[in-house]
């Protein structure tokens, strides 16, 4: 399951990739919430702390482009 979620979100970032040129860049409070969501959901999961920031990374640019953003390359710092 935890593999197929990833597979997932990896295509989705595919995608982004494409239209991410027309995007604009997500409000921090916003990109922030959507962290959390995604972290929410690794735990739930149970996404391990080596696949935790690749799972992240493409949680949140699946989120953001389903809210018409571009994605981002990395995480900020928390």
């Amino acid at each position: 399951m935890k593999l197929k979620t990833l597979l997932i979100a990896s295509l989705l970032a595919v995608q982004t990739n494409a239209s991410a040129n027309e995007a604009e860049k997500a409000p921090k409070e916003l990109l922030n919430e959507i962290i959390g969501y995604c972290k929410d959901i690794a735990a739930d999961e149970g996404i391990g702390s080596a696949l935790l920031s690749a799972y992240l990374l493409e949680c949140v640019n699946a989120e953001l482009e389903s809210e018409g953003y571009a994605p981002v390359t990395q995480l900020p710092k928390s």
